[in-house]
């Protein structure tokens, strides 16, 4: 994992390529927890995190 992981963070900065922002607090402590408390809200999370994860391309294949 570790490997993989500095594998894809080399291209990501060598691409220049835009990666969405991730959090830095966990929801267990506060992270989101503004957009969570809102109707809807753990909806949008989802939907945040298919569309982050949409944009990150596989350390496993060359695109």
């Amino acid at each position: 994992m570790r490997r993989q992981h500095s594998r894809w963070l080399t291209r990501a900065f060598a691409t220049g390529r835009e990666y969405p922002r991730i959090p830095v607090r966990a929801v267990s402590i506060g992270g989101f927890s503004r957009l969570m408390a809102r109707p809807g809200g753990p909806m949008l999370a989802e939907r945040w995190w298919a569309m982050a994860m949409a944009r990150v391309d596989d350390p496993d294949t060359d695109g």
